[in-house]
């Protein structure tokens, strides 16, 4: 009698159906090979292209010669790294927000469909912002030209930690260390270099300053406040 309950029971149908634990990496592993193939026809498009951006990154100087040479700004194959350094920023700060930070896999999708984007959008608009005010729209290019060269060049690391995080959850703190010190240097470079760049141009040193706080330093702290304020009990 007990093995006829027994076996009853185990063919019973549920009232309810429990959602399996949803699994995103195949979705994360899509968006690499989509980033993969950005760069890929970024390299077909223009041979250059990627030499070109690892020179200008690391050039002391003026980088506005090499790229009139070799690869302009608005060029397929510019856009093209640009792109893919939104995919990998996506697929790392996703996997900061749901592995580390423990937020559920739809709440981190959507933190990491603005983040990157939002960084991107407020760092040029912050540029184009002072030219406006200050009227110096020359002298800010060589600002706007390492701002987006920076872009498209730290993509291509983050891509590569993109993958490996994906595919070795273990190393999530290593990880998640070597995407902060990616994106410190990118930014310390840009200010550093961009700094140096308007100074020679003649801009006195207090407009950099000026610049940096009300326009970068002030609205991340606004963002952090907001951040804890209103999205702390999700975390």
């Amino acid at each position: 009698m007990n093995i006829l309950i027994l076996l009853n029971d185990a063919g019973a149908i549920p009232d309810t159906l429990v959602p399996r634990a949803e699994n995103r990496t195949l979705f994360l592993s899509g968006l690499f090979a989509a980033s993969l193939i950005l760069i890929a026809i970024a390299r077909i498009s223009n041979y250059k292209a990627i030499g070109t951006v690892i020179n200008a990154f690391f050039s002391v100087g003026s980088i506005h010669q090499l790229l009139k040479e070799n690869m302009r700004i608005v060029s397929l194959s510019s856009i093209l790294l640009l792109l893919n350094y939104l995919i990998a920023s996506f697929i790392c700060v996703y996997l900061v927000l749901n592995r580390t930070l423990g937020l559920s896999p739809n709440v981190s999708m959507i933190f990491a469909s603005i983040v990157p984007l939002g960084f991107t959008i407020f760092e040029i608009m912050g540029m184009a912002l002072t030219s406006f005010i200050t009227g110096e729209g020359k002298t800010m290019e060589p600002a706007f030209q390492t701002s987006w060269i920076g872009f498209e060049f730290i993509g291509l690391p983050l891509s590569v930690l993109a993958l490996i995080w994906i595919m070795n959850p273990a190393l999530n703190l290593i990880c998640l260390v070597l995407f902060g010190v990616l994106f410190a240097v990118r930014v310390l470079q840009r200010i550093t270099k961009s700094s140096i760049l308007v100074l020679n141009k003649g801009v006195a040193w207090y407009y950099i300053f000026l610049y940096l706080c009300t326009l970068e330093i002030l609205p991340m702290i606004v963002v952090y406040y907001c951040i804890e304020l209103n999205f702390r009990s999700l975390i």
